[in-house]
């Protein structure tokens, strides 16, 4: 795929029939520590720097449907998961840090992104599934340390009402995701 700045990916996103949203730039910091925000959030000072880059800059963006417009200078871009303009129903596979990669040999090529610390893979699901939103799954991170001893990452399932960043947004390292693969989900098995 040629290189797109990010007006020209949002709209390849809406084409496409996804469900872009627009979030937080890691420059403007979490909307927990805007000034202007009337939400101010009970998190500690280290849980807010993870969201940096990483935080709808809606609270009702799950039940909102956004326009080329919505998305202003700086910003970010996130997927919104579960069902799409075009009917489609996706989840994501959020791995963070180095897992092993024979975890994954079984399944399909499928829509696939370059994050600032792991992968995204996309795929297609039946509608309705009973998937939900799960962080962590294998219990392989400790608030104290990061990841524990044992383990380099850490696997998320984004479904319904979840959201996975996307490129060619600006991870709070500086480094931009980018897509690996670009092809219509693969159906998970």
């Amino acid at each position: 795929m040629k290189t797109l700045n990010q007006k020209e990916m949002i709209q390849r996103y809406f084409d496409d029939g996804f469900r872009p949203i627009p979030i937080h730039h890691p420059t403007q910091g979490c909307h927990c520590l805007r000034k202007e925000s009337e939400e101010r959030c009970d998190r500690e000072e280290d849980e807010r720097n993870q969201c940096l880059g990483k935080v709808p800059k809606y609270k009702d963006w799950a039940d909102r449907d956004f326009s080329i417009d919505d998305f202003e200078d700086p910003f970010n871009v996130a997927l919104a998961m579960g069902k799409q303009p075009n009917g489609l129903w996706i989840m994501a596979i959020d791995i963070d840090g180095e897992l092993p990669w024979w975890w994954f040999d079984e399944l399909p090529k499928t829509l696939h992104s370059i994050t600032g610390c792991g992968d995204h893979f996309i795929f297609s699901v039946p509608p309705d599934s009973p998937l939900g939103n799960w962080t962590d799954v294998f219990h392989t991170r400790s608030k104290l340390t990061g990841y524990r001893l044992d383990h380099k990452g850490a696997i998320d399932i984004r479904y319904c009402r979840g959201a996975i960043v996307a490129p060619p947004s600006l991870h709070k390292w500086g480094t931009r995701y980018r897509w690996k693969e670009w092809r219509i989900p693969a159906e998970l098995p």
